[in-house]
């Protein structure tokens, strides 16, 4: 019988008027990658973050080598061997590789000083284990979003981390790089290392799994052995239904009017001359890896993000550079992906808010949620990486809805769209998800590419 190293025991987190964790228990193996699944909102980051010493939960208790233990903050994790790689990068941009990777942790020599030469060399030894190149001295501002992720690793495994948690660590990287990453995780196994890996990716999780654990609603449904493993069963234990169709049929889908135009969308040093036009009823992805200017294509014609070239027309209705309130009242709305940005109050927020419905709006906050209270949530409703930007529908009908990448979604999309004649405009870097939508544009180093049918 497998030895299991961190136990998850009645663990339950409550946040204002939510319940994000309830009663869940499970168990990891040492030397296990195990992974957790479940759609938007069902708990995996509040658990992993009451892990990592950033959340404190309201009941229960975690056990590590069959000892219960307190984490209290992210440092008291690192010193009980437990490195934590998120989702978006913590690191800062104004200091250099090897000084986020020993931030809080300096190796000091007598006399107190920092023995910066062999902090260096560590990084270089664990570069070359890991197949990485990185300059210890080179600022992180310069490093793409791929590289930054690689500084990520590095810290967590100069920690000689037990348990290593994995929150979608693929989003930003490409092919080779994804099976390199999986190389890595695999050697962690076999030293031992117990592997907690996020993702939304069932392929992935279908070639690197040794179990899985279903989460919904912040509730335990079940874990699946290795021999269990299949994509169908893992979803329908994650929306709580058989799923018969994934992708709704849009063979006689029929398109009205052009709706939304965007022309030579420039903003210096994030996005190049991007262009695209939606039309009414059509579902059109922006897709890439991350960090290739979709979202900051999105922000932008939703007015929060103001560009120095270009233009964004609704119905032929010219919109300024800048201004979300200008957006709500010509029926422009966003559902936003879970940001670190956007879960902060902000002007974002605080705009949507002030400008919903009874001030205003027509409906651009039909859920009325802007606190950022749950880490699973974005500020209206959250997404799988999916913000959309679409026509809002006329005085009385249903607000936007939540945009995960599962069938409940793809036909929630579909009926919205027939129903109100609601362009869509969606964000994914996963690529069936593509599949869910009627025209795809890829962005590449922030220049809008080619798009063709999908």
């Amino acid at each position: 019988m497998e030895q299991d190293y961190l136990e998850f025991l009645h663990i339950t987190k409550n946040f204002p008027g939510v319940t994000a964790l309830d009663d869940v228990s499970m168990s990891v193996h040492r030397g296990e990658i195990h992974a957790l699944v479940g759609e938007n909102g069902a708990g995996k980051s509040t658990l992993m973050n009451i892990l990592g010493g950033n959340l404190q939960p309201n009941g229960g208790e975690l056990r590590l080598d069959g000892h219960p233990v307190k984490i209290s903050s992210p440092i008291d994790a690192y010193r009980k061997g437990i490195g934590f790689v998120h989702q978006e990068s913590n690191l800062l941009e104004n200091l250099s590789v090897c000084e986020n990777v020993f931030l809080g942790r300096e190796r000091v020599l007598s006399l107190g000083r920092t023995d910066r030469k062999g902090m260096c060399r560590e990084i270089r030894e664990c570069c070359q284990r890991l197949g990485y190149q990185l300059e210890p001295e080179r600022p992180v501002a310069e490093l793409n979003l791929a590289e930054r992720q690689s500084v990520e690793i590095v810290r967590a495994l100069l920690g000689s981390p037990r348990v290593l948690i994995l929150d979608e660590p693929t989003a930003a990287l490409a092919e080779d790089e994804v099976a390199r990453l999986f190389r890595i995780v695999r050697e962690l196994r076999q030293e031992g290392v117990s592997v907690l890996y996020i993702s939304h990716r069932l392929d992935e999780i279908m070639e690197l799994a040794d179990r899985v654990t279903v989460l919904k609603d912040g509730k335990l449904v079940g874990t699946l052995e290795r021999g269990e493993l299949d994509k169908e069963r893992m979803v329908s234990m994650m929306v709580g239904r058989v799923i018969e169709d994934i992708y709704p049929d849009r063979s006689q889908v029929q398109f009205g009017p052009e709706l939304l135009r965007v022309e030579g969308l420039t903003l210096p040093g994030k996005l190049e001359h991007v262009s695209f036009s939606v039309r009414a009823g059509e579902i059109v992805g922006l897709g890439g890896l991350e960090g290739q200017g979709q979202r900051t294509a999105i922000r932008a014609i939703f007015g929060d993000q103001r560009f120095s070239q270009g233009s964004i027309s609704v119905e032929n209705t010219p919109l300024k550079s800048g201004g979300i309130a200008e957006r709500i009242r010509n029926g422009v709305a966003y559902v936003t992906h879970v940001h670190p940005e956007e879960q902060r109050p902000g002007r974002l927020a605080a705009a949507m808010h002030s400008h919903g419905p009874g001030k205003g709006g027509r409906g651009a906050n039909p859920g009325g949620r802007t606190d950022g209270q749950s880490p699973d949530q974005g500020i209206l409703y959250g997404g799988v990486g999916i913000p959309p930007i679409r026509r809002q529908p006329t005085e009385g009908d249903a607000g936007p809805v939540a945009d995960d990448e599962t069938q409940s979604a793809h036909h929630r999309r579909a009926h919205q769209r027939h129903r109100h004649r609601c362009p869509h405009v969606h964000l994914s870097d996963y690529p069936p998800a593509y599949r869910g939508g009627d025209r795809h544009f890829n962005a590449y180093q922030r220049y809008g590419g080619a798009d063709w049918p999908v």
